[in-house]
């Protein structure tokens, strides 16, 4: 005997105690409003929602996948988490996430969403289609996490809690917040408008294309293959200390902007080919060479070469206001 199926129309129906569905629903143009507090939103069936609203609080949805056509919201005093192993999938073009107090397992976007509330997702962001954050923080904060997916993400504040891999592109408008781990192996980080950066983050590609990039105090910017400013400054001096951590195992380039401090590091060959100022310190870690080939290396701190620094090819300035010493290492001048 085959599951039952029931079929929604354009018309609303709101659902004051549980909905638990074992057959198959399809939302058509209708609208499920959850209005029963405490309740909870799931079972083993296929869950095809067009537009869902939760228009209470502390509404559980089970583990089950939940496909979405239309928009998801909260209305206030609405709120929702989702077990874990729970999937969210924004099929829909032109549709929206709103409201507050939403909290989901993972995410998958195959069609074009925006979303203007903070929320967080504990499992993993998938993105096919488009996303695009306007506003507020989207938090990740699941353990062994990934940001995946061959569409496009923009997203106005990421927050990351827990630890996060990546391996594709995404663009942050805001800001992006590392109290946890962030790791990406590929693709590239693009940060406009007037952007911040907190925490420590092992970034591959890194591009700033806006207004500027702030470094907050005590960041660690990681980057493990190209730096590229298209548009705007890298602001290092209004929050100091910070640092750039030119950290691939290949060869890269250290571009020609002003540093607090620079640190080059796993190994592989950097190269300096113009003029390049930094306020505090430069740190050469074991196994790593870097050449100067061009121009004036400004340093006003102290120099930490465990590695090789070659600077035959251009000019050490050292301009610090107070004594320096030139230490032990391997040099080439």
């Amino acid at each position: 005997m085959p599951a039952p199926l029931l079929t929604g129309v354009a018309y609303t129906h709101s659902i004051a105690g549980n909905w638990d569905n074992s057959g198959t629903y399809n939302g058509n143009t209708g609208t499920i409003i959850l209005t029963g507090s405490g309740t909870t939103a799931g079972g083993s069936g296929t869950q095809n929602f067009n537009n869902l609203t939760v228009a209470a609080s502390l509404i559980s949805f089970t583990n089950s996948s939940i496909s979405i056509s239309g928009n998801l919201a909260t209305t206030v005093p609405g709120s929702f988490s989702q077990a874990s192993g729970g999937t969210f999938t924004m099929t829909g073009s032109g549709k929206t996430i709103s409201g507050s107090g939403i909290a989901v397992d993972n995410l998958t976007i195959s069609g074009s969403v925006s979303t203007s509330p903070s929320f967080t997702i504990a499992g993993n962001l998938t993105v096919s289609g488009s996303l695009t954050s306007t506003v507020g923080t989207i938090t990740m904060s699941g353990s062994a996490k990934t940001i995946s997916g061959s569409g496009t993400s923009s997203i106005y504040i990421l927050s990351v809690t827990g630890s996060l891999t990546t391996a594709v592109d995404f663009t942050i408008t805001a800001g992006l917040i590392v109290n946890g781990s962030l790791a990406a192996s590929a693709g590239t980080t693009t940060f406009t408008g007037a952007a911040a950066f907190s925490g420590t983050a092992a970034l591959f590609n890194v591009a700033i294309n806006g207004t500027q990039l702030q470094l907050s105090a005590n960041a660690i910017l990681g980057i493990a293959n190209t730096f590229t400013i298209t548009a705007g400054t890298l602001d290092v001096t209004s929050s100091v200390p910070n640092t750039v951590n030119f950290n691939g195992t290949g060869a890269q380039i250290i571009n020609a902007i002003n540093y607090n401090n620079l640190t080059l590091s796993n190994g592989g060959s950097k190269t300096a080919a113009a003029s390049i100022t930094i306020n505090n310190s430069i740190t050469i870690q074991s196994g790593t060479s870097v050449t100067v080939s061009g121009g004036t290396l400004k340093i006003a701190g102290t120099i930490n070469n465990a590695g090789t620094f070659d600077v035959s090819a251009g000019t050490i300035e050292m301009n610090g206001a107070s004594s320096q010493v030139i230490p032990a290492g391997v040099f080439r001048w």
